[in-house]
């Protein structure tokens, strides 16, 4: 059986990831020094890795809460 929670996963993974995208594409056709241009792509991807340890964290939270939910709803 599948739910619609799939669906949502996937539209918020493919949010992050064009924005991600988005934010590379500025910085690269941004007119300005390669090492500035160098250290705010880091800080992005520092940031997004951040974001997305967040996320699975809440994901996983969230199907922990389901499970014990589950569990006593059965028991």
């Amino acid at each position: 059986m599948t739910t619609g929670h799939g669906h949502v996963t996937a539209a918020v993974v493919g949010i992050f990831a064009g924005a991600a995208i988005g934010a590379a594409l500025g910085v690269l056709y941004a007119p300005q020094a390669g090492e500035r241009t160098r250290r705010q792509m880091r800080h992005y991807s520092e940031d997004a890795q951040r974001k997305a340890v967040r996320f699975g964290h809440e994901v996983k939270d969230n199907l922990d809460r389901a499970l014990e939910y589950g569990k006593a709803f059965v028991g």
